[in-house]
C-alpha cells in the first residue's frame, strides 16, 4: 500500500513538472505564475491627477494619484481553484469617475495568456485596455450610465 501511494505521488509530481515545462516553453502562465495589473494616466494637459484605487475581495492595492504618463502596477497570482480572482478599480479624474472590472480570471487570463499582464489606460474620452504597453481598445466611457464593453 505504501509503495502504491509513492507511485501516485511520483506520477503527480512528474505531471506537474511536465505541465510547468510545457507552459514555460509556450509562454503560457501555469498555476503559480504571477499576473501584473497596470493602470496608467494618459490624460494630457490636465491640472488634475488621476485617482486610482484597485482591490479584490482579499487584496486592496491602496489609493494612488498619478500625473500624466505615470503608472502604477501590482503583481498577484490567480486562484488555483479557477476563475475566482477578480479585481475592480475606481478611477477619478476631475469631476469624472468610473468603477470597472479590471481583472476577471477567465476573461483577461484568456485574452492575455501570453503576456501575463493587463494594461488599463485612462484617456480623456474613456478607459482603454490592452495586453501590452499600448493604448489598446476603448472599454469604458467615463459616463457611469454607459456599460463597459466586453473584453474584445
Amino acid at each position: 500500500m505504501g509503495s502504491n501511494n509513492t507511485n501516485i505521488f511520483t506520477l503527480l509530481c512528474f505531471v506537474a513538472i511536465l505541465c510547468s515545462l510545457i507552459s514555460c516553453i509556450n509562454g503560457i502562465p501555469f498555476l503559480w505564475d504571477k499576473w501584473t495589473l497596470h493602470v496608467k494616466n494618459g490624460i494630457q494637459n490636465s491640472p488634475n491627477q488621476l485617482y486610482v484605487h484597485c482591490k479584490s475581495k482579499n487584496d486592496d492595492f491602496g489609493e494612488h494619484y498619478l500625473s500624466y504618463n505615470q503608472e502604477v502596477h501590482w503583481k498577484f497570482g490567480t486562484s488555483i481553484f479557477g476563475k475566482l480572482t477578480h479585481f475592480t478599480c475606481d478611477l477619478k479624474w476631475g469631476d469624472k469617475g468610473r468603477s470597472f472590472d479590471a481583472f476577471v480570471d477567465g476573461v483577461e487570463t484568456n485574452a492575455c495568456d501570453r503576456t501575463s499582464s493587463a494594461y488599463w489606460f485612462a484617456c480623456e474620452d474613456g478607459i482603454y485596455f490592452s495586453c501590452k504597453d499600448e493604448t489598446g481598445k476603448k472599454r469604458c466611457a467615463w459616463d457611469p450610465n454607459v456599460e463597459c464593453d466586453g473584453p474584445y
